[in-house]
């Protein structure tokens, strides 16, 4: 007799609580970033005398930059085993 095959349980949503509790963790490490960010931008214009359109391409260019390179390497990270990296 052939051993039955074990099927996969679909994974359980998460509630609207647990989603807050993990998006108040992040917090600590955002808030800070996004003041330096703000303050980089007043640097970038009033200090060292940027024009406003080029400074703000600046910041564009690392958003961009994120938004094109996260997805890989999360996609990287979800296909190569972690017995490969170390």
């Amino acid at each position: 007799m052939a051993n039955p095959v074990p099927q996969k349980s679909l994974p359980e949503q998460l509630n609207l609580p647990t989603k807050l509790a993990y998006g108040a963790g992040e917090l600590g490490g955002e808030i800070p970033g996004n003041i330096l960010v703000f303050f980089l931008l007043f640097f970038l214009t009033n200090v060292a005398g940027l024009n406003p359109t080029l400074a703000g391409s600046v910041l564009l260019i690392g958003k961009v930059w994120d938004a094109i390179n996260d997805p890989m390497i999360g996609y990287l990270s979800a296909i190569i085993p972690s017995s490969d990296i170390i």
